[in-house]
């Protein structure tokens, strides 16, 4: 290689972290903590993918400017076949498209009435939580179950954060009640509309492996490798399926603050080669 191509080569060394919620959904971290806790981890990128939500973005483009730390504009959604519950990373869209940031709104509308159902049910088991005690502790975030476990915590009623799940708000528990869900095509289409590009996120949780060759059909163009439930094995295991189908992989902590202890930003190993690659597909969508 002569030294020109060197030069022209863009430097992928270093890690990131591309999956990481805020206080503007579920995450306790603001935008700003966020991006400097990655810049006091030497992290080179991040990407803020709030669920329904990407109110947090330009905060933390702003702030990654100042220390430079690169930010990529993202977004959670959460699809189902009608029979599982899956979720689908949007990374590179136009946080500020009003058609998005609309459709997201929709969203955020069905949480809060998810919650209120949510409440009613607690209150028929004699747990009595007040919606206003929720949305303080969500403040601007989009409004989420774990919100409600927050609650239920400070209120007594449980001992634990996951004692709220598994007693009432969990899958199959007593007070749960389904969200409003995307069809996949449908969240693949939306991201694409707003100059993004799609990933299957933590498909080793979902389990619905399935599905895959008919995401790739429909828009899909990446798929999370590195999580904090992949090990080792799953990580070999979809970085095959990734080369298998052509697609990109992704990779984060999925962290929400002090939500996930064990998992923080930048815990998992994600090189920076990585977001260059994304890049690459990215550039390749708008062209063809």
């Amino acid at each position: 290689m002569s030294r020109a191509a060197r030069k022209d080569k863009p430097d992928a060394s270093g890690r990131i972290d591309l999956h990481i919620h805020s206080n503007w959904s579920d995450g306790t971290l603001t935008p700003r903590e966020i991006v400097v806790q990655a810049k006091e981890k030497g992290l080179r990128a991040v990407a803020v993918t709030d669920h329904d939500s990407v109110g947090g973005v330009q905060e933390a483009m702003s702030v990654g400017a100042e220390v430079g730390v690169e930010v990529v504009s993202g977004v959670e959604l959460s699809v189902s076949d009608g029979v599982s519950d899956i979720h689908v990373l949007g990374y590179f869209v136009d946080h500020t498209d009003e058609h998005f940031v609309s459709e997201l709104g929709r969203f955020k509308a069905a949480r809060l009435e998810r919650v209120k159902k949510i409440l009613e049910k607690l209150k028929q088991l004699e747990v009595d939580i007040e919606l206003e005690s929720v949305l303080k502790i969500a403040e601007n975030g989009a409004l989420g179950r774990p919100h409600v476990a927050e609650a239920l915590l400070e209120s007594g009623y449980v001992d634990t954060f996951e004692e709220a799940f598994r007693r009432y708000i969990g899958h199959r528990s007593p007070a749960y009640v389904p969200k409003l869900l995307l069809s996949p095509a449908d969240a693949f289409r939306l991201v694409e509309r707003a100059g993004g590009i799609s990933s299957l996120a933590h498909p080793g949780t979902a389990q619905r492996d399935d599905l895959i060759p008919e995401f790739v059909e429909l828009g899909m163009k990446a798929i999370e490798v590195w999580h904090p439930k992949h090990d080792r094995g799953a990580v070999k295991y979809y970085m095959e399926i990734a080369r298998r189908y052509g697609l990109a992989v992704t990779g984060g902590s999925d962290s929400h603050g002090s939500r996930t202890a064990s998992a923080t930003v930048g815990s998992e190993r994600v090189p920076y080669s990585v977001l260059v690659s994304l890049r690459q597909v990215l550039a390749k969508s708008v062209t063809t």
